[in-house]
């Protein structure tokens, strides 16, 4: 963060922890993804992964509104809580 000029007046440790949280989102997204269709989207050879999936994975976006978008996020966090809870531990 350091150098960083937002027009703001934002504190370094304000904007670091608002990284922490998009990190986070970000790689709950990835798990979500990847209990859910096998793959994150992000990891090694992303084009043979895509081209494995055949058609499109997602043929429409399950929500319209901001709040649905919301309560789908929320939808996919319970999925990957719920998919940690069942791992067994190495």
């Amino acid at each position: 963060m350091h150098g960083q000029i937002t027009g703001r007046g934002l504190s370094s440790d304000y904007l670091e922890r608002d990284v922490i949280v998009m990190v986070d989102w970000i790689h709950s997204l990835g798990e979500s993804a990847r209990v859910e269709y096998g793959y994150d989207g992000v990891g090694r050879n992303t084009y043979r992964h895509a081209k494995a999936g055949g058609t499109q994975i997602v043929q429409k976006y399950p929500f319209n509104t901001h709040d649905e978008f919301e309560s789908w996020l929320k939808g996919l966090s319970k999925k990957v809580n719920k998919a940690k809870a069942n791992r067994v531990p190495r």
